[in-house]
């Protein structure tokens, strides 16, 4: 494991608080945007750069009642775990009745700080 740089601990944060996950049983980093974030995307990447495994572009269509939908995004992984991912994973998610769900946490400044 390896441990994360103060900032890229903020950036972890940050990134948890919005649409990124950490991985269920592997506890590692998953980035998955809009194609059309991609420079959102490489600034994470760059910042997880030790750590991180290979950028992917990737179409994915969803069919609803209403019609068909094609999306592109574009998504890494890290490929190490931090050390700190377990104890991220036990903040950012809690089980009800068998369904994780990603919640903000209750102490989220005392992480901050």
């Amino acid at each position: 494991m390896v441990p994360p740089t103060r900032y890229q601990l903020e950036v972890l944060v940050g990134t948890l608080l919005g649409d990124d996950h950490i991985h269920k049983s592997k506890n590692i980093l998953e980035v998955d945007q809009a194609a059309a974030k991609r420079p959102y995307v490489d600034w994470l990447y760059n910042t997880f750069r030790n750590v991180a495994g290979k950028l992917f572009k990737t179409k994915r269509t969803r069919e609803n009642i209403l019609n068909v939908n094609t999306t592109s995004s574009i998504r890494f992984s890290t490929v190490a775990a931090f050390a700190c991912m377990e104890i991220l994973r036990g903040l950012f998610y809690e089980e009800i009745e068998r369904e994780v769900r990603k919640t903000v946490p209750r102490n989220i400044t005392d992480s901050l700080n």
